[in-house]
């Protein structure tokens, strides 16, 4: 029984040309995923530095806000003594 009449199927094997053709396009899609792979590391390794330089940037920010808020309260500080000295 044939599978479908318009389906061309070979009963007696594979010629050597379909074989090397099969076997360039694996070799092919071997060498393309594992590139593929390579480069999906590669960008994932990327995001995990700069995710880094990111959390590093933004403990700077804080304590760089912090350090400008205590100065801003030093400097109402001094403007207060120096109103008061110049009351007197």
């Amino acid at each position: 029984m044939d599978f479908l009449n318009f389906i061309p199927l070979e009963n007696r094997g594979m010629s050597i040309l379909t074989a090397l053709t099969f076997f360039f396009y694996t070799v092919g899609f071997g060498y393309f995923y594992s590139t593929l792979k390579r480069e999906f590391k590669h960008v994932n390794e990327k995001i995990k530095k700069h995710e880094e330089r990111l959390e590093s940037g933004q403990e700077t920010m804080s304590e760089m806000k912090t350090n400008i808020a205590l100065t801003l309260q030093s400097v109402t500080r001094m403007e207060r003594i120096l109103e008061r000295r110049r009351e007197d």
